[in-house]
């Protein structure tokens, strides 16, 4: 069965002497794996657009639910990003990460074209990277049914600030609340060493119980949190039509990254070399 389909090309692997199998994000397939007989060839004539960073049309032979090369074709190419180290670096994380979050055999239209918007705002649009790729990690989440609620606090039900938001949880506190459960945690401590109660354990521990509660709390600036508010919420055309002072552009990127992190439980060797330029 010869099956058409559109795709990025999120991953390759070498096999045998000639071949690639490649993870592609396809519109019609979700995530799927594709043999790629004789492509590295030097007289194959998709040798040069067989790679990540290319989107393209791809002919293939579907058989038992394998997939294999018979043509290609480049729709969209985001090679000539390779000038810039900081921004290949940053590409090369939005497809490691698309590639960890994707499922095979799951439709996920949103999150191709998410991929698509974020390395054309990389690539072509030359948008500082920080806060693309905050928002690239906001969205992805969004997409994949971990949307953050960052309406209100989730204890109280008011915005007061300072906020802060719970990366695990994906929920806001307000600072009251979180005093208020700090005193609770204190208290509790002071119990639990008089041997009339064990500590709760939605609460964390530390040893001078003063730790924020519930665990790994970021706080967040009116600013930062607006930006997140529009991420969260704009259409996806739209979704790098924000601006944020300089100051607070790295406060952003790192709360994205780290809601991205715990709520995905990966790490990512891309991320880590594009922290370390």
């Amino acid at each position: 069965m010869i099956d058409s389909c559109r795709g990025l090309i999120l991953r390759e692997t070498t096999y045998g002497d000639n071949d690639l199998i490649v993870n592609v994000l396809t519109v019609e397939h979700g995530k799927i794996s594709v043999r790629c007989r004789g492509v590295r060839s030097l007289r194959s004539p998709y040798r040069n657009i067989i790679h990540p960073l290319f989107y393209n049309q791809f002919e293939l032979y579907e058989k038992n639910g394998m997939y294999t090369l018979k043509e290609a074709g480049c729709l969209q190419s985001f090679y000539r990003i390779g000038m810039d180290i900081v921004r290949l670096s940053l590409a090369q994380y939005i497809l490691e990460a698309a590639n960890a979050v994707s499922v095979e055999g799951l439709e996920q239209d949103s999150l191709l074209q998410l991929c698509l918007n974020t390395l054309y705002a990389v690539t072509e649009k030359e948008l500082p990277c920080d806060p693309v790729k905050a928002a690239f990690e906001l969205r992805a989440m969004c997409v994949c049914g971990f949307m953050p609620d960052i309406s209100s606090c989730t204890v109280c039900g008011e915005e007061r600030f300072p906020v802060f938001l719970d990366t695990v949880q994906g929920v806001l506190w307000c600072g009251d609340c979180l005093d208020r459960a700090r005193q609770e945690e204190r208290e509790r401590r002071r119990k639990q060493k008089e041997g009339s109660v064990t500590v709760g354990d939605d609460l964390t521990e530390a040893d001078d119980g003063e730790s924020a509660l519930p665990q790994n709390l970021r706080v967040l600036s009116p600013t930062v949190l607006r930006a997140m508010r529009y991420i969260v919420s704009c259409p996806p055309a739209r979704i790098f039509s924000f601006s944020i002072p300089k100051d607070e552009q790295r406060q952003l990127s790192a709360v994205c990254e780290q809601y991205f992190l715990h709520q995905t439980d990966c790490r990512f060797q891309a991320l880590a070399f594009y922290k370390s330029l």
